[in-house]
């Protein structure tokens, strides 16, 4: 039959993602820092988080069945 892992290994695992997440979030403070520190590129960025909102919404709703006035 298989084998179980030990616990130590799941605790590794564990220790791992950890560090993992710990090294990715300092990554992202670092940006979130320049990008508020940069106002032109704080509104590029929130400008395209918008469109690519409203873009997926018409999608969606194009999917769903709905139309514009030009059919």
């Amino acid at each position: 039959m298989g084998d179980t892992p030990a616990l130590g290994d799941i605790t590794n695992i564990i220790t791992y993602i950890g560090q993992v997440s710990t090294w990715f979030w300092e990554k992202f403070a670092t940006f979130a820092t320049m990008v508020k520190g940069t106002p032109i590129l704080l509104y590029v960025i929130v400008a395209a988080i918008a469109f690519s909102a409203i873009g997926l919404l018409i999608r969606i709703l194009k999917k769903m069945g709905f139309r514009g006035r030009r059919g």
